[in-house]
């Protein structure tokens, strides 16, 4: 994935005034992987197990695509315990938005062997849809994996009440467009 590289100035506006920070962000390539377009979920899982299946702590990995659905980045979002993850919503969109990404997948694995999803995994794919249509950056999956199973959130949607086509009901894409 591209790595950010930050060049950072100081400006001074006027004599009264204190000196300003400017920051410019431009991408650096760190490792080029190829994989060809992403047409199917088995290719996701393999793409997520490949990169954070055999991890001894949780990995949350955000999988970037183009509008053709072909990998342009994968960024491992946050490092866990051994058996949790605390990270921000936000974090995975700003890695999303510099990446000019057209939609994206998430991944996250468990070292303890199971590949059953918790609450809190069911919960944050549904603010990420929610987040993910209203940004017009559709999440087409969030994996569980742990080395020799994976578990596609998006397969099993109706058993967790997910719609990954459209905004939970507590969110009305339409009216927040009109504000915006």
């Amino acid at each position: 994935m591209k790595k950010p590289k930050i060049i950072e100035q100081s400006v001074s506006l006027k004599k009264s005034y204190r000196s300003v920070r400017i920051y410019d962000v431009e991408q650096v390539l760190d490792e080029k992987l190829s994989y060809d377009p992403v047409r199917n979920p088995e290719t996701l899982a393999t793409i997520a197990e490949k990169l954070i299946g055999d991890k001894d702590r949780e990995h949350f990995l955000v999988i970037a695509f183009n509008t053709k659905h072909e990998v342009i980045g994968t960024h491992i979002a946050h490092v866990g315990q051994l058996n949790s993850s605390l990270m921000h919503l936000r974090e995975i969109f700003k890695i999303l938005i510099m990446c000019n990404a057209g939609a994206y997948a998430l991944a996250h694995n468990y070292p303890s062997g199971k590949a059953e999803p918790s609450k809190e995994d069911v919960e944050v794919t549904s603010r990420m849809i929610d987040i993910g249509y209203l940004m017009r950056i559709p999440l087409l999956d969030h994996f569980i994996v742990n080395g020799s199973r994976e578990y596609s959130l998006r397969e099993h949607a109706v058993i967790h009440r997910l719609d990954f086509n459209s905004p939970s009901s507590r969110f009305e894409y339409q009216r927040m467009s009109r504000i915006l």
